[in-house]
């Protein structure tokens, strides 16, 4: 990988953990080694051929692994491509959302996916989630609360050997 290369996932690496969020940049070797030491009920990778997506119900999900299609250096971003509604559910209800980044898949800023966005959200049932850092929301009070929308925890996988 290019010294660029190196930058941007750095930058991504800083601006990930500014929003709270868990970065560990690993090889496809490790990445299964990460996938073996948990109890993921709800896997959907490409990288790890894996899809298994089991229904989502009251119960919820403690952690599910989901790999995304993009990442924003700037905010630390991960930006996935959620059609399916069990892969969408599995990212708001799960309360450690583990997610797999592509090093290649990294990008400087929002603009950069412009295109992905209008590709995926051109036709009826589009759906695109940004996901920055664990849930975070305050009341009037200004009382917070990690997880209300989201993952209370967000662990972000960035595989570099691919």
């Amino acid at each position: 990988m290019t010294s660029k290369g190196n930058s941007i996932i750095d930058r991504f690496t800083q601006s990930a953990i500014a929003v709270t969020a868990a970065v560990k940049v690993i090889s496809k070797e490790q990445l299964l080694s990460e996938k073996e030491a948990h109890n993921f009920k709800f896997i959907s990778s490409e990288i790890l051929q894996q899809y298994d997506q089991h229904y989502i119900g009251k119960e919820g999900v403690d952690e599910a692994l989901v790999e995304v299609n993009h990442a924003i250096a700037d905010t630390g971003t991960v930006v996935l491509e959620c059609s399916n509604e069990q892969v969408r559910t599995a990212t708001c209800v799960a309360e450690h959302l583990y997610v797999i980044v592509k090093a290649s898949s990294i990008v400087e800023c929002s603009h950069d996916i412009v295109d992905f966005m209008a590709e995926n959200t051109k036709n009826q049932g589009g759906y695109i989630a940004f996901i920055s850092g664990p849930s975070r929301t305050a009341d009037i009070e200004r009382v917070l609360t990690v997880g209300a929308h989201g993952p209370r925890e967000l662990t972000i996988f960035i595989v570099s050997d691919l």
